[in-house]
């Protein structure tokens, strides 16, 4: 499928669009597979191909692991507020000293390996205050 009509299908259920980015294809595919039934889902591997989708889509929520082959984390995020300011972002993954960036910090932050049940939960409310606001 083709960048282009990917972004004409993204958004076309009356469901939130959750866009992951992690570079590992385990913990990709297990988190897709764990958020489709209550949202849209897109994973990528890299800060830019979420950049470029945060561009082209309205997203719910992004998660990212705080280690992309291409950018740091707080790199990440800075570009995404440029893009969707008040878009909500969980990191994932090693510690890292998120609370230092200043208004690039995450909404929340998951430590690997993170509790799956804690996670979908935070998700869940997540999403519903998205929708609610």
């Amino acid at each position: 499928m083709d960048s282009e009509s990917e972004s004409e299908s993204r958004n076309t259920e009356d469901r939130p669009f959750v866009l992951i980015l992690d570079p590992d294809p385990r913990v990709g595919e297990a988190l897709v597979l764990a958020l489709r039934r209550q949202a849209q889902v897109e994973w990528v591997a890299t800060g830019m191909a979420g950049l470029r989708i945060a561009a082209e889509s309205p997203v719910d929520l992004v998660i990212a692991e705080t280690h992309l082959p291409d950018m740091s984390a707080r790199d990440f995020l800075h570009l995404l507020r440029v893009l969707q300011p008040r878009l909500p972002v969980a990191l994932l993954g090693a510690a890292t000293r998120p609370e230092e960036w200043g208004r690039d910090v995450a909404d929340a932050h998951f430590p690997k390996p993170f509790d799956l049940k804690q996670f979908l939960v935070w998700i869940a409310d997540c999403l519903t205050h998205r929708s609610a606001g």
